[in-house]
């Protein structure tokens, strides 16, 4: 994929996942207490995790579905009250994430079996890559999933597009 269609592609992603915030998420999450959104998220992060360890496409190809991720967590968070038990399970969601480690991949992709959970990655992510032959999903903001890439900079957009005042609950 060359930088022109990676654009394209991007591009698309962003004006879909637009249709699909304003639609379904927006909606979902106005219904505060009782939204359903962390079950989205979940089955985000599985399918992400699995269309990337079993794609040959850049980590640049999922940038704005894990930015969808944050932007779900956010909008949730924000309209869950802050002492209701869903607010658990929006950090049980991002402790689980980062207990999964560094999101890798095997570099060729071909391969019959793909191992999903790889280990938690660290100091010696970087050597493992060359060592192992293993790709690691680091984006321009850190690695997945143990960074939690785009996360400040989704909360950072929200600010900016609903002007979020001093008293929203955001978790």
């Amino acid at each position: 994929m060359d930088e022109e269609d990676l654009r394209r592609y991007l591009a698309s992603v962003e004006r879909f996942n637009l249709k699909v915030r304003r639609e379904m998420l927006d909606p979902e999450a106005s219904r505060g207490n009782d939204n359903t959104l962390y079950t989205t998220m979940e089955s985000d992060i599985i399918g992400q995790t699995r269309v990337y360890t079993g794609t040959d496409k850049p980590i640049e190809c999922f940038e704005p579905q894990i930015r969808n991720l944050w932007y779900m967590f956010t909008i949730s968070a924000q309209h869950i009250d802050v002492d209701h038990p869903a607010q658990d399970r929006l950090i049980r969601i991002i402790t689980s994430l980062q207990y999964r480690g560094v999101l890798r991949k095997v570099a060729n992709p071909k391969r019959t079996l793909i191992p999903e959970m790889l280990g938690t990655g660290g100091p010696n992510a970087k050597k493992l890559r060359e060592v192992e032959g293993l790709e690691i999903a680091e984006t321009s903001q850190g690695r997945l999933w143990v960074d939690l890439p785009f996360l400040v900079h989704e909360h950072d957009w929200l600010d900016r597009v609903y002007a979020v005042t001093p008293s929203a609950n955001v978790a």
